[in-house]
């Protein structure tokens, strides 16, 4: 966690290497739901990926016991926050718990943004993409085969 003064935001920067667990995490694709009470998705199928769904837990519930998001905010209540994801080997698991991440803070923080740097492929089913599209952002770079993969 980390404060930006001149664009008055809090941000939360994911950063990741990559070992074997990871590899495991990104090619071990299963589901988890996630509940979104927004209409018209409370009804539709909003999935994502399981593996990053644990990560984003794992973080969020990091951030809840060290009061982390409480705590920047009592300090500095007008700064808005902004999830950024992307990896240092060039592996995509970063940028897909920061998609996660954000859509799990996104009713706590409605003018959350997040901006990731090629995520992994599969990472939200196409309902709960349609949900994120007004706040996250994506980037990929050309032919990367990472973002690419369940497309």
């Amino acid at each position: 966690m980390y404060k930006s003064r001149m664009h008055h935001v809090c941000k939360v920067g994911l950063f990741l290497f990559l070992f074997l667990k990871d590899a495991l995490t990104d090619v071990t694709f299963s589901r988890k739901r996630m509940d979104i009470d927004k209409e018209p998705y409370s009804d539709l199928k909003t999935f994502c990926h399981f593996g990053l769904y644990q990560a984003a837990e794992h973080i969020m519930g990091e951030m809840e016991a060290n009061n982390i998001l409480a705590t920047a905010f009592s300090n500095y209540p007008s700064y808005g926050l902004v999830v950024c994801g992307h990896s240092i080997c060039g592996h995509s698991l970063g940028a897909g718990i920061a998609a996660v991440l954000s859509v799990m803070l996104k009713e706590d923080y409605p003018d959350l943004k997040c901006y990731c740097f090629s995520p992994v492929g599969g990472t939200f089913s196409f309902p709960l993409m349609e949900y994120s599209k007004s706040f996250i952002t994506t980037f990929l770079i050309g032919n990367d085969t990472i973002g690419r993969l369940y497309h």
